[in-house]
């Protein structure tokens, strides 16, 4: 009986992910990192049926404060108390996002992402009807979506630390561009000042020349 349940359970998630994830247009990584307001990583500590509250772990995108209210709607996936999540969220109102099924966002507990190329689909019949045979292509799905789970937390480590690296770059270029600036300011002064140095000369041996 028990594992009827699990069974009910298992296909009711890979249906109802696939029903929602099935009307959303298919985008690369980059493209909904681009089309995000912000990414990042978070815990979930209150969930009520109209919002829920996280805490902010990791920013890859955006600015953000250490907490913020997600909004629930019919579009969104209601996260769990005391998840972990990846959002790709567009901001509402100050301190107030939303993420909704096509966002790209996950869990680690549920971490199949509408864009992930380990996209979820409808298991043949005969899987359906085995329990055994639903629980291993469960765990052999949710293995697959965790490890390009991890492979896009590191890669969005590694585009925001590319971007802290190109700006650190500007700014050491505007500094060059400043100093060189300077540097020429320095050496104008010293021939003006040489300048007037060689007139101020000229003057005095011309007034001494004429008391003689």
């Amino acid at each position: 009986m028990r594992g009827k349940r699990v069974l009910i359970l298992v296909a009711a998630l890979l249906f109802a992910f696939y029903s929602n994830a099935s009307d959303c247009i298919r985008l690369s990584k980059d493209e909904i990192y681009q089309e995000a307001d912000g990414v990042f990583l978070a815990d979930v500590y209150e969930v009520s049926d109209t919002e829920f509250r996280i805490r902010v772990l990791e920013v890859y995108k955006g600015s953000y404060p250490d907490t913020l209210t997600g909004i629930i709607d019919q579009n969104v996936i209601i996260p769990d108390r005391g998840s972990t999540w990846l959002f790709y969220s567009m901001d509402y109102e100050e301190g107030v996002f939303i993420a909704d099924a096509c966002s790209g966002s996950k869990s680690f507990t549920f971490p199949h992402g509408a864009h992930d190329i380990a996209y979820l689909v409808p298991p043949p019949p005969e899987i359906l009807r085995s329990p055994a045979q639903m629980f291993v292509l469960e765990q052999v799905l949710k293995d697959k979506a965790l490890n390009e789970m991890y492979f896009e937390i590191s890669s969005l480590r590694q585009k925001k630390l590319e971007g802290y690296l190109k700006d650190l770059e500007s700014n050491n270029s505007s500094l060059e561009d400043q100093l060189e600036q300077i540097n020429r300011n320095h050496r104008i002064l010293l021939w003006l000042s040489g300048l007037v140095l060689v007139l101020l000369v000229f003057v005095i041996v011309g007034r001494f020349g004429k008391e003689r």
